[in-house]
């Protein structure tokens, strides 16, 4: 003899013929909703905790907190370097700026010393720089030269071995014509007897006689009064 057995489809529990018989429509529409409404139950037993449910918004809010924050605290760190930053770099063009004002100044400086030192070159090698000795026969053998340049009427006297003068005393240098004594200027000595004088006086190129320097009281006066040092005749070499 042969058995049927009837296919049942998944989930439902097996029923006899007994059973089914006196099932109304409405019976298993019933039965039906009542094993969707279990099975779901069970599913949702079996997920347990796995569902977005508050405990997890809330899980998730409190993530995004910590993640804003760290970011916060990123761009603050940003933000310090940042400021760090540009102080540095106004430090440097502040220092920058410095050291080129000093180089500035120092080439102004050279530029100066250069235009003096190319003046007294031409003072005294000009094409129309004439020259006057000057000399004293005393025994520290005082000696001179005066450079006067005839275009420019400068005048560059350097003297050596000149004696060291008491406190209160001063030499005056002399331009020498025939009507006239010219104050050149006075100057001191160094401990060697070493001077040079620069003085700018127009004068006409045959009046010039003689050049000489005088030891007077300090300030100089209007008229030579005192030893006479050193003295040289014009046009004498």
């Amino acid at each position: 003899m042969t058995e049927n057995h009837e296919e049942m489809p998944e989930g439902r529990e097996p029923l006899d013929a007994v059973t089914r018989a006196a099932l109304t429509p409405a019976a298993v529409r019933t039965a039906t909703r009542a094993r969707l409404v279990a099975r779901a139950r069970a599913d949702g037993a079996t997920r347990g905790g796995s569902g977005a449910g508050p405990v997890d918004a809330a899980a998730r809010f409190g993530g995004s907190r910590v993640i804003i924050g760290g970011l916060s605290l990123a761009l603050a760190a940003s933000l310090i370097l940042l400021v760090r930053a540009n102080g540095a770099r106004r430090d440097e063009r502040t220092a920058y700026a410095s050291r080129l004002s000093t180089l500035t100044k120092s080439i102004d400086s050279l530029g100066t010393a250069v235009v003096s030192r190319d003046r007294l070159l031409a003072s005294l090698t000009g094409s129309e720089v004439r020259l006057v000795r000057l000399a004293s026969a005393q025994t520290a053998s005082p000696r001179a030269l005066m450079f006067w340049d005839q275009a420019t009427n400068a005048w560059t006297f350097i003297a050596h071995n000149m004696p060291q003068l008491g406190a209160g005393r001063t030499y005056q240098l002399w331009l020498v014509t025939a009507k006239d004594k010219i104050s050149a200027g006075v100057f001191t000595v160094t401990a060697n007897g070493d001077a040079v004088v620069q003085a700018s006086y127009p004068l006409d190129r045959k009046a010039l006689t003689a050049v000489a320097v005088t030891e007077e009281p300090a300030g100089g006066v209007a008229l030579p009064t005192g030893t006479m040092v050193v003295v040289g005749a014009a046009g004498v070499n």
